[in-house]
């Protein structure tokens, strides 16, 4: 496999710098499967359906078969590269017409046990517990933590506002003045912030027009 397209090692001092570009070439071939993979398995996780002309790339390996006969047939496949062994079992797989599901609380795809709508994957992920056994107590846990942004976001908020108005009607200068422009900016500002803790609550939280 490796071999086929890495020199071999003749033990000299110059080997490992002849041979590492040969070497990453092979690595790159697996990391490129490993991303289109993940692709594929999104896809399938949302219920679309796979062609191969879209992905046109599993065609194209090299394989080699051999056939055994001892009272049964048997056949065996031979790889020069590991991508092509990845690219084989991925159509083999995908031949299968599997269910693939997104775990919500790992991020790892999973194959679900029952037809019913899956979110949480039966992954060991800590102390003997699985991503159904721990997602619940992390959403509630996660939920609560939203709940203490959006609290501050909203008191920050008051607090903005409380010295635009000040500054609008109360004519003798403060330090605690606060200009429309100036509002604007810590509005949008904070804005961004929620935007990235709490996406769900910042939609209909958008800071207000110039």
């Amino acid at each position: 496999m490796m071999e086929d397209n890495v020199p071999q090692d003749d033990g000299s001092a110059w080997y490992v710098y002849e041979a590492k570009s040969k070497i990453i070439d092979c690595l790159e071939d697996v990391m490129r499967f490993q991303m289109v993979l993940n692709h594929i398995l999104s896809l399938l996780a949302q219920g679309e359906p796979i062609c191969s002309s879209q992905f046109p790339f599993l065609e194209e390996m090299t394989v080699s078969q051999v056939v055994h006969f001892d009272s049964t047939i048997t056949t065996q496949y031979h790889f020069r590269a590991e991508a092509d062994y990845l690219k084989f079992l991925l159509m083999h797989f995908l031949s299968e017409k599997p269910r693939v599901a997104f775990c919500h609380c790992c991020g790892r795809f999973f194959i679900p046990k029952t037809k019913k709508k899956t979110l949480y994957c039966d992954r060991v992920l800590r102390d003997g517990k699985t991503c159904k056994d721990l997602a619940p107590h992390l959403k509630h846990k996660r939920a609560a933590g939203n709940e203490t942004v959006i609290r501050e976001f909203d008191r920050a908020k008051q607090r903005m506002y409380h010295r635009y108005e000040r500054t609008d009607s109360i004519k003798a200068e403060s330090d605690k003045d606060l200009t429309y422009s100036q509002y604007y900016a810590c509005a949008a500002h904070t804005h961004i912030v929620l935007t990235h803790a709490v996406p769900s609550h910042a939609e209909s939280n958008a800071p207000p027009a110039l």
